[in-house]
């Protein structure tokens, strides 16, 4: 049986490497939480190109922000590496750290910040030996409600809070907002619907933002009539990729409320001025196609608009899909 004493010079050892200050909250935590380990289990995942290690299943007591109930520690390696390559140790936790039944206190990583966290975790305290003034304290007043996600490229962290019928959007560095959107409907949990990324997809030809990255949002929400993207009024998936570090938007993506995806608009914006640049416009029609130059009456079309500087339509195109052509052919002009 492990001692508590043994325990703490653990744990101590442990967070030091995340935090000089045992007294207080690691910088750039997603969430806090009091935790009961629930099972702990090994795993080989190396026959299909994975790691083996030790699983750690765990139940929240009480906490603020994100929360993660499996924390994986690698014992052993696996997958294939460039040559000369070492993998990253497993920290912060031990394959013995935790035991069923235990009782800690977690501080979660962001997963952009995996490179430095690879467990998802900065740090972990026993119950009786953590700072808990300071984590009581952050659980009371909901400190981490907007589940931080720190990137250490950008220097800076994203968030959303969930309310009723809307949902909040915003950044920040070093502990202060740099901006805030509210969102109409609710995030959905689509494929990039929700995070940064190096790229918009699609036929996307918006500027990319100076940080190099976007963050994309996509809400469940009912367009009205008269819209802004001039679509029938309903509901759709709406994803907007904002500036990362000014909140300016850069793109929008229109989809139907459904899986699998079809896309209704693409638009770009020019980010100064908020104004709209160039769109794509989809839609699958039961007639016209022979018209078009189709073999057949159904076909897919594509309108591309482009806008002038006042956001107002200044030339506008029609294509229709060529089944089974080239990448770069299959949109065939129309008019």
């Amino acid at each position: 049986m492990r001692t508590l004493f043994a325990l703490a010079l653990l744990f101590a050892a442990s967070l030091s490497a995340a935090d000089p200050k045992a007294d207080a909250v690691p910088a750039h935590a997603s969430g806090v939480a009091l935790v009961e380990v629930s099972d702990v289990s090994t795993y080989d995942l190396r026959r299909v190109d994975g790691d083996a290690g030790v699983l750690y299943k765990l139940k929240r007591v009480s906490g603020s922000g994100e929360f993660r109930s499996e924390v994986y520690v690698t014992t052993h390696p696996g997958g294939f590496r460039p040559r000369d390559s070492e993998p990253k140790p497993s920290l912060p936790l031990k394959p013995d750290s935790f035991q069923k039944g235990d009782r800690f206190w977690v501080a979660f990583a962001s997963p952009y910040d995996r490179e430095n966290h690879t467990q998802g975790v900065l740090a972990f305290w026993p119950e009786k030996a953590a700072p808990r003034a300071a984590l009581e304290a952050a659980v009371k007043a909901d400190t981490y409600k907007w589940q931080p996600q720190y990137d250490p490229k950008l220097k800076l962290s994203i968030g959303r809070l969930v309310e009723k019928g809307s949902w909040r959007v915003r950044a920040e560095r070093d502990g202060k907002p740099l901006w805030e959107r509210k969102l109409d409907g609710a995030p959905t949990d689509a494929s990039a619907a929700w995070g940064l990324y190096q790229s918009f997809g699609g036929e996307v030809r918006a500027p990319m933002p100076k940080c190099g990255q976007v963050l994309f949002a996509e809400t469940h929400t009912e367009l009205a009539k008269g819209n802004e993207f001039d679509l029938p009024p309903g509901a759709y998936y709406l994803n907007r990729a904002y500036d990362p570090e000014t909140g300016k938007v850069h793109s929008a993506t229109v989809r139907l409320p459904q899986g699998p995806s079809v896309v209704r608009v693409e638009r770009d914006y020019d980010p100064a001025t908020g104004k709209p640049t160039r769109e794509n416009r989809y839609t699958f029609l039961e007639t016209g196609g022979k018209a078009a130059g189709a073999k057949a009456e159904s076909w897919y079309r594509k309108v591309r608009r482009t806008f002038d500087a006042a956001g107002k339509v200044a030339k506008e195109e029609t294509f229709r899909y060529e089944d089974g052509a080239a990448p770069d052919t299959r949109w065939v002009l129309v008019k």
